[in-house]
């Protein structure tokens, strides 16, 4: 779930991993370009105890991140977040 307007999410499930693709539309027409969202609370279910993969595409490359944990919940803070940006659980 992620409550952000400049964002597009879709998560995507099989049987050994969880994959959950980001959108940055954070499109400066005066710049003609996506830049990065500096702060993005991404939180996903029933992934506890899986190894995470950030794969980020174009922008930034480098998301920083924290994880926090509540039950079967994950909450991911990712940090100055570029054009795309797959979470990878396995």
């Amino acid at each position: 779930v992620c409550q952000d307007e400049r964002v597009g999410i879709q998560r995507f499930d099989d049987e050994n991993s969880t994959y959950v693709h980001i959108l940055n539309y954070q499109y400066n027409a005066d710049l003609d370009r996506i830049e990065a969202i500096p702060e993005l609370d991404v939180h996903v279910k029933d992934v506890v105890g899986k190894k995470l993969e950030i794969l980020s595409y174009g922008g930034v490359s480098d998301c920083q991140r924290s994880i926090n944990m509540d039950n079967s919940d994950i909450c991911i803070h990712l940090q100055n977040v570029g054009l795309y940006t797959v979470l990878v659980f396995s």
